[in-house]
Formats: structure tokens, C-alpha cells, sequence
């Protein structure tokens, strides 16, 4: 009994090991560096703004100065992990980097025009997203943004928070004059779960004729093109690939009118 337990759990040692040795080839953090999370945001108030953020880290910031050119038509990603590109093998392969690649090289007199900027941050619902990018990244004057969400936002069970965020996103894309791209943010459809999300983000899109892409739908319809997902929520590269490649045909159209 002795022998047969310590084997157990020396080969349960070698697996965890080799999980680890395995997942050290996935990104695990946020690709823009580290930052303290924002306690605090308020909730929308009459104007249609938020009142200011509290402890947010400016290191994220600095980062973005030193690669922003403000000689370049910015297109700005914002999302959770899935964004940031958690499951990738390598971190050039999240499919901010990817659709980046994919717009500097295959449009027209496009060569090094665009700077894609990827604002992924982990575990954040939208609402969070919406803060740091009212206070932190619209000094960056992007042309479009780009909000692929809706997972992380599946706690709310009315959708509130999530429909007021998105409305919030569309102010501020009339305010200051940015196109708006909404994004149903993919799950594996072997997860079985139903994001009502989704719903609420396309009524919104088609009232305010904004362009909306269903990655999940997609996603699902590539099940059985190659292994597409590291988990339920984070693609492997080949499905971040896909994303890439889906989202590069789906918004050709507005970005040669960029370009």
C-alpha cells in the first residue's frame, strides 16, 4: 500500500511539473506590463462620464508613450485576457498582434501606417475597460477601437452594467469622433455556455449602426479546423489566428477608409 500511494504521487508530481514546465510557454500576464488594479469607479452620472479613478497605475501609460506615434492612424484593442492573448504560444501570436501584422502588410499604400495597440487587461468586466480607457488611453486619439467583451461580464445577471458600459463606449465614440467596433467575445462551444451578452451587444450595435462581429458564432463554425482552444475562454495561436484573420476580412471596408 505504501509503494502504491508513493508512486501516486510521484507521478502526480512529474504531471504538475510538466503542466508547468508546459504552461510557462502561455502568456500569463497583462502584455502592457504590471499594474494595480482600479479600486474604485463610479457609476455613470448625468452627464454620461465617469467621475474620476481612483489608484490607477500610470506605469501603463508610460509604456504606451513610448511606443506611441502620433504620426500613425491608431487602432486600439480593448478586452480582457482573451485580448491579452492568454494561450498563445508565443507572445507575437495573440491576435492583436496577428490582425496588426495583417493590416501593416496586406492593405494598400498601408505599410507601418497603423499602430495597433493592444489594451487587454486581465479579469476585468467591461466597465472597468470603459474607466481606464476614458481616463488613461483616449490621449492616444485612436481612429477606432475595437471591444471584444462579454465574458468576464456574465456575474451581472440583468446585463446592466454591461449594456450602460457599452452605451458609454458609443458616447464617447460620438464625443470624440472614433469608429466603434463591437466584438462578441469567442467561448468554446464545449463549455456549453449561453452569453446573453451577445444579445444585448448586437441590439446595440444595430440601433446605433455600429459594426458588430460574432467571434463566438465563428469560432463555432471552426470546431473542426484544427485545435482552436487552450482552455474555454483563451484560444490556442491557431485559434487566435482565426480571430485575426476574421476580424482583418470583417473590418477591410472601414480601415481602407482609414488608410
Amino acid at each position: 500500500n505504501f509503494s502504491f500511494y508513493y508512486s501516486l504521487i510521484l507521478v502526480n508530481l512529474i504531471l504538475l511539473f510538466m503542466g508547468q514546465i508546459i504552461r510557462s510557454r502561455y502568456l500569463n500576464s497583462d502584455p502592457l506590463s504590471s499594474w494595480s488594479m482600479i479600486k474604485q469607479v463610479t457609476e455613470k452620472n448625468n452627464a454620461g462620464e465617469f467621475a474620476w479613478l481612483q489608484n490607477v497605475n500610470n506605469s501603463i501609460v508610460t509604456n504606451h508613450n513610448k511606443i506611441a506615434n502620433f504620426s500613425k492612424t491608431k487602432i486600439m484593442v480593448i478586452g480582457s485576457s482573451q485580448t491579452a492573448g492568454e494561450g498563445s504560444a508565443l507572445e507575437n501570436e495573440d491576435f492583436v498582434s496577428q490582425f496588426s501584422s495583417l493590416v501593416n502588410n496586406n492593405l494598400p499604400s498601408s505599410k507601418d501606417k497603423f499602430e495597433v495597440i493592444n489594451a487587454g487587461f486581465s479579469g476585468q468586466p467591461i466597465k472597468t475597460m470603459l474607466a481606464y480607457f476614458r481616463y488613461q488611453l483616449l490621449q492616444f486619439e485612436p481612429s477606432m477601437v475595437i471591444v471584444n467583451a462579454s465574458s468576464n461580464d456574465n456575474s451581472y445577471a440583468t446585463g446592466d452594467d454591461f449594456s450602460i458600459a457599452l452605451e458609454d463606449f458609443i458616447y464617447l465614440s460620438k464625443k470624440y469622433n472614433f469608429e466603434l467596433v463591437f466584438v462578441a467575445e469567442a467561448n468554446s462551444v464545449e463549455s456549453g455556455k449561453k452569453i446573453a451578452n451577445h444579445k444585448i451587444m448586437r441590439d446595440l450595435a444595430e440601433k446605433n449602426e455600429i459594426t458588430f462581429i460574432n467571434m463566438h458564432e465563428y469560432l463555432a463554425d471552426q470546431q473542426n479546423n484544427g485545435i482552436i482552444w487552450w482552455d474555454f475562454v483563451h484560444p490556442t495561436s491557431f485559434g487566435y489566428k482565426l480571430i485575426a484573420n476574421h476580424l482583418f476580412d470583417s473590418l477591410k471596408p472601414q480601415l481602407l477608409e482609414l488608410n
